[in-house]
C-alpha cells in the first residue's frame, strides 16, 4: 500500500497531465458492461489507460489496457524516480 501522503502527492502529480477531448467515436470492442463503451471508447480516441478495479474492465483485453490503481502506480515508479516505491505484490 501507500501512504496517504503518497496517494494525494500521486493524485496532485497528475492533475497536470490532464486533457481534455473531444466526444468519442463509439468503440467496436465489445464490453460486457454498456455504460463501460463511453469509457472504453474515450480510452482508445486518446490512447490512454483506464484506471479501475472493475474486473470486466481489467480482464476484457482493452488497448490500451485497463489497469488497477497499484498497477499504474507501478509504472509510474518505473518510468520515474521516486524515493517512496510500492511494494511489489505479484
Amino acid at each position: 500500500s501507500v501512504r496517504r501522503g503518497g496517494w494525494a502527492e500521486c493524485v496532485e502529480s497528475l492533475g497536470g497531465q490532464a486533457e481534455l477531448q473531444e466526444e468519442p467515436e463509439p468503440s467496436s470492442t465489445p464490453v460486457r458492461d454498456p455504460d463501460d463503451a463511453y469509457l472504453v471508447a474515450l480510452s482508445e480516441a486518446a490512447d490512454a489507460l483506464i484506471v479501475t478495479g472493475d474486473d470486466n474492465l481489467l480482464s476484457a483485453g482493452l488497448t490500451p489496457p485497463a489497469v488497477t490503481p497499484t498497477e499504474l502506480l507501478h509504472r509510474i515508479w518505473q518510468t520515474g524516480s521516486r524515493e517512496e516505491r510500492p511494494p511489489h505484490n505479484s
